[in-house]
């Protein structure tokens, strides 16, 4: 604890810095504390104190409730500062922790460039948090057409793009579109459709695009949308003070995500499928069947021993069984080992039976060759180097080591009883309680008779 307190000493804050939360600077270089050798900016402030806040919460957050997160964080780092003099970086423990953890961050990232990226490119989200930041009234006339019909449409564009030429010479807006709207609801307000709010699908609509990116009182040209050519005038843009972009990035990418989950999905398959021809993917029917056959062999009277019977069957492959090829890719045979450690890693009672070839073809292509072929793009495309990747990397090892001190200086220190934790127990007896659960699958069918034959 000695080593401890010399860190505390070193304790310099600057809560000035948080008065400026969000003024102009760089807030990597401005700093609200610093904690021995380290520092904490503006820019990690706000990062760290929006985790797991809503955008409201973030703008109407008190100087108070600011000082008392720094507080934390402050904390945190003394924490960090004790681990890394305690060498906990070395521990073995946190290593292997790290190691294991390391090929989810690498996969997670690779398919954030190659699939989700390309999807939702970072321009877009940009543009989000842009556009996030208002609110644009607007007022409207529309002009209707049929689309089957082009010399409707041409005889429209024609009546839209002189309504915008007597605009343009000074005519009234709200006037014309009583006189001129085909929408009616909105031609009796003088074309007033109110505010419009930025969302994940308004890149899809022109209207919304047209009004963000146009200034006050500005009148646009013709806009096609539907079976309409629309004309806006923007009437006012209500601003919003909002968090910085790094703080707010994630959130709007989940937003977005949520929207285009299925397209995502299915640009992920896709990606499988192009690595799969890639990599030249090639099944063994022979080393499938041997597969089967062997999973499905009855025991011996000889093998029948206790000892046998505790054992997974898939415990019982020999190591010459283990080599035999299921699969082939252009940089290594997928043999019964790969398949078996898979299935393994299931939870017992969710191992499938494996009872015919086909099945096994199937949990191949979808199990194991697509792990396979996202550990060697990882090393392909060089994610170990990927500085996204070496972040989280080092945030999850800082994360555990921050823990394990706390337990070393504290918990473990701790004396606790029996005794001392049945009074424990008894003086808090409510906190423990829980409602009966039950763990329940469903298959859901409309068919009654399909319902009764799978019953």
């Amino acid at each position: 604890m000695r080593a401890y307190k010399g860190i505390v000493s070193l304790l310099f804050v600057l809560i000035l810095g948080i008065v400026i939360f969000y003024s102009c600077g760089k807030r990597d270089s401005q700093l609200v504390a610093r904690v021995g050798g380290r520092k904490i900016t503006i820019k990690d402030f706000e990062k760290e104190f929006a985790v797991g806040k809503k955008t409201q919460q973030v703008r109407t957050a008190s100087l108070e409730d600011k000082k008392t997160f720094l507080q934390k964080l402050i904390n945190k780092k003394l924490k960090l500062i004790c681990a890394y003099q305690n060498k906990l970086n070395e521990d073995e423990t946190i290593k292997k922790l790290v190691e294991e953890r390391k090929k989810s961050f690498m996969f997670r990232r690779l398919i954030e460039k190659e699939v989700v990226e390309k999807i939702i490119p970072e321009s877009r989200v940009k543009k989000y948090y842009k556009n996030a930041s208002k609110e644009v009234k607007i007022r409207q006339i529309v002009i209707k057409f049929n689309k089957d019909k082009p010399e409707q449409k041409t005889r429209a564009l024609e009546r839209a793009r002189k309504i915008v030429r007597k605009l343009k010479h000074g005519d009234n807006f709200a006037t014309l579109a009583r006189e001129k709207s085909e929408d009616r609801q909105t031609a009796k307000e003088g074309g007033k459709l109110g505010y419009l709010k930025w969302g994940p699908n308004s890149y899809k609509n022109p209207i919304y695009v047209a009004a963000f990116s146009m200034k006050e009182n500005e009148i646009s040209g013709p806009i096609e949308k539907d079976n309409a050519y629309y004309v806006i005038k923007v009437i006012h843009i209500k601003k919003y003070q909002v968090p910085p972009y790094e703080q707010e990035k994630e959130r709007i990418k989940q937003s977005i995500f949520r929207v285009h989950n299925k397209e995502i999905e299915r640009a992920y398959y896709d990606y499988l499928d192009k690595l799969k021809k890639r990599y030249r993917l090639k099944f063994s029917d022979k080393g499938m069947k041997y597969f089967v056959n062997k999973l499905h062999k009855k025991v011996s009277k000889t093998d029948s021993s206790k000892e046998k019977k505790r054992k997974s069957i898939y415990d019982q492959f020999s190591v010459l069984e283990l080599s035999k090829v299921v699969a082939e890719l252009r940089f290594k045979p997928v043999t019964i080992k790969d398949l078996v450690e898979t299935v393994k890693s299931y939870p017992s009672h969710r191992r499938p039976k494996f009872k015919t070839v086909e099945e096994v073809k199937e949990f191949l292509n979808g199990r194991v060759i697509p792990l396979l072929l996202l550990e060697q793009e990882i090393d392909t495309k060089n994610m170990r180097n990927d500085e996204v990747v070496k972040d989280q990397i080092k945030k999850y090892e800082e994360s555990l080591m921050i823990r394990n001190i706390y337990k070393q200086m504290v918990t473990d220190k701790l004396k606790l009883t029996d005794e001392d934790l049945k009074t424990f127990f008894e003086e808090h007896c409510e906190d423990y309680k829980h409602p009966p659960m039950r763990e329940v699958q469903q298959i859901y069918v409309k068919d009654k008779k399909l319902a009764d034959k799978i019953v």
